[in-house]
């Protein structure tokens, strides 16, 4: 073993050669902390020590005419040595670990390989699987997952929300392609996702905390639009006949939509059903458990009930084999897709409330049956709520609807109780037509 008789320096080093029998150079004044020459010519500064094992290692600083000088790499190892003296560190070990640990893009693949994503629909796991390639791996996916920080992510649902994952790709489907656009609903939806996914990281023994969990990124904006009278029904109603006269939207998104209105079912539960989930003689549409929200907690399929009018709706449908779709997309073999695009058309039409969507129209049943008297039991049966505190929102907004309903209409005799002038009343002439 050769030990430097003072400290190592630049020049002293330069001159060391490689020799197979003793390839390091201690230095004099730093105990533990060399240069070791190797055979093809290049040379590291290293420290050698014992983790808390007991176990001899030997941890690489630096390569000698790099980035950085034999002073600092001999600065970095006294404070290794330090550290080691007073908190046991083990700088290999450490690095091994951090070599080791997955990163973001290795843990988004065991989660959709998990148990918990198969249980999801298959509409769902379309949607996720996009999130998750289009907007999550390009933001994030290259950090090890002990590397993503709250700020990190803030940045990431910045970056969707700005447009910079956006990208236009083809599809599988027959000249088909995919418009990603980001924006801010994409940017919530991406992090409600990644969230989700730690979560079950978590439990799974892949992460130790929550990086997207307190992560404030907004709301989808108000859910309060619903169809409230017989006239709002009929002008949706109209409208999707206009639009499909003209061709302006698909039939099987017009008739989706019709049955949508009708049942109060969720969206992919009507664009997604198949064939062999219906029953027109028995007027009962059963979605198996996996394809309904609540069915991969529960394992029980989900019925709905059709009345005569749905029904008609769906023996003019083109019939299918058992596993095609009922209402199929224009384009490809998946079901049909209603967007936010094809409602921005259908809200064209006049005499719609604004702000209609497909989750609105499941609001618009269960407020009309709180309204007309239905129970809150009774509601979370058409609905398919698998709690009842759920359905019981409805009852207190059919209380509001109620109060302002009676607000309205008695109006005129609030008025004269507070003193309001009377109306004159004015005979008509005779001949005049009443």
């Amino acid at each position: 073993m050769t030990i430097h008789t003072g400290k190592l320096t630049k020049a002293v080093v330069d001159k060391w050669v490689y020799n197979p029998d003793d390839p390091i150079l201690w230095d004099g004044k730093l105990s533990r902390f060399g240069v070791k020459a190797n055979a093809g010519g290049s040379k590291s500064y290293i420290i050698n020590y014992r983790n808390k094992y007991n176990v001899e290692r030997r941890y690489t600083i630096s390569r000698h005419g790099g980035k950085l000088s034999t002073e600092e790499c001999r600065n970095k190892a006294e404070t290794l040595l330090a550290e080691l003296r007073l908190n046991g560190t083990d700088p290999l070990g450490d690095k091994q670990t951090t070599r080791k640990a997955i990163s973001l893009n290795q843990m988004l693949d065991l989660y959709l390989g998990s148990a918990k994503f198969a249980e999801k629909t298959p509409m769902t796991r379309y949607n996720d699987t996009g999130r998750i390639k289009r907007h999550l791996r390009p933001t994030l996916g290259k950090l090890k997952v002990e590397q993503l920080t709250p700020d990190k992510v803030r940045r990431a649902f910045a970056d969707i929300r700005d447009g910079k994952t956006s990208i236009i790709e083809k599809t599988k489907r027959a000249r088909g392609k995919a418009v990603v656009r980001g924006g801010e609903g994409a940017a919530r939806m991406a992090i409600r996702n990644l969230r989700a996914i730690f979560t079950w990281a978590i439990k799974e023994g892949h992460a130790t905390t929550n990086p997207a969990e307190r992560i404030e990124i907004g709301t989808d904006g108000s859910r309060d639009t619903i169809l409230e009278t017989s006239e709002h029904y009929a002008a949706l109603f109209n409208a999707l006949d206009k639009l499909e006269t003209e061709r302006r939207i698909p039939d099987a998104a017009a008739d989706a939509i019709r049955v949508l209105a009708f049942t109060g079912a969720r969206r992919n539960e009507v664009a997604a059903m198949r064939w062999r989930y219906v029953d027109l003689e028995r007027g009962i549409i059963t979605l198996p458990p996996k394809a309904h929200k609540t069915g991969h907690r529960s394992g029980k399929p989900k019925q709905i009930g059709i009345n005569s009018t749905v029904r008609a709706i769906i023996e003019r449908r083109p019939r299918g084999e058992p596993d095609d779709y009922v209402f199929p997309a224009t384009k490809g073999e998946g079901p049909i897709s209603l967007t936010s695009k094809l409602w921005a058309v259908i809200q064209t039409e006049p005499g719609l409330p604004e702000g209609l969507t497909n989750h609105a129209l499941r609001h618009s049943m269960g407020t009309m049956m709180a309204i007309q008297g239905a129970e809150a039991a009774e509601i979370m049966a058409t609905l398919g709520h698998t709690q009842l505190s759920t359905s019981q929102r409805y009852i207190h907004i059919a209380r509001d609807a109620k109060a302002a309903m009676s607000e309205k209409y008695t109006a005129g005799i609030a008025a004269a109780v507070s003193g309001a002038p009377k109306a004159e009343v004015v005979p008509l002439k005779k001949g005049v037509k009443r």
